[in-house]
Parts: C-alpha cells; structure tokens; sequence
C-alpha cells in the first residue's frame, strides 16, 4: 500500500464504511504496491487517490438533501464528516516527489471544505448573509480542488463537471 510511514493524528473521527471500501479496494489489487523504499509510481498515486475521491462521491451523492433549514445541521454535518474522512485518507498516501506539493494542498483545501461545512451546521437560518457567504467560500474551494485536481491528472477528484 502506498501509505506514509507517520500517521497523522487530528483528533477527528472518520467516516469508517468509507475508509473500510478505501482499504478494500486498495488490497484487492486496485492500488499497485511499491517495493519497501521505492517512491511510488504516479499511476499507482492515481489509483489510490481516485479510489478514495469516487467513494466520497458516491457518498456525498447518498446524503439525503435536507428538506427544509431543520435538517440543514445534519446535512453539513454529514457532509463535513465525509469530506473529513476523505482528507484523513488521502493524507495516508505518499504521493510521487513531483505532486507532493499538489497533494498537501489538496489535502489541505479537502481539510478547508469540511471545515466549512461544520461552519454551515453552526449557522443561525435567519444568517442567510453568513449563510451565503460560507456556501459561496465552499463553491470557490470546490472550483480551486477542481482546477487542482485536474493538474494532477486526477478526473474522478473534480466535485463539479465541466
């Protein structure tokens, strides 16, 4: 598995279904293994990543909308919570020299999403102000991921569709 030798403790909990299917679907021959030292190959990154993307996907697409403000919380909770859960993921894996730096933003902005989805979940619904400006800081992250994740040659990554 193409995971890095120190974990990374933040204290937040993960989505377990979705890390369980990751690691499934990674020993089950989706991800290549490098040979112990060797720095693994882009296609294997790329494996690894996008098996990680299209399970937060699919359940971010599972998530019920809410049908009104009253289960607003929830929804960002558990969209938060997903979106936590891919970042703790995708910090597990080593990218190749040339996209380590591609991959601590990508992290870091997934990071930077959950974080604002916890913040929607805080907001008062008669803050439709604050409301909209945190879902329109969201919509920036999400274009900036997207830009980030095609330089990196990682289609299934991209939230939105061009």
């Amino acid at each position: 598995m193409i995971s890095r030798s120190q974990p990374h403790a933040t204290g937040k909990r993960a989505a377990t279904p979705l890390a369980v299917s990751v690691f499934i679907a990674l020993i089950s021959g989706i991800s290549c293994t490098p040979t112990e030292g060797a720095e693994p190959t882009t296609e294997e990154y790329t494996v690894a990543m996008e098996a990680i993307c299209v399970e937060t996907a699919t359940a971010l697409a599972a998530l019920p909308p809410p049908p009104d403000d009253t289960g607003r919380t929830d929804f960002a909770l558990a969209a938060a919570a997903t979106i936590e859960a891919e970042a703790e993921l995708a910090r597990e894996i080593e990218p190749p020299a040339i996209l380590d730096g591609d991959h601590r933003a990508f992290v870091a902005n997934t990071d930077q999403q959950a974080a604002r989805w916890r913040d929607i979940a805080e907001i008062p619904a008669e803050d439709a102000d604050e409301l909209n400006r945190v879902s329109g800081e969201i919509g920036a992250l999400t274009l900036g991921r997207d830009d980030l994740a095609e330089e990196m040659g990682l289609a299934a990554c991209r939230r939105t569709r061009s």
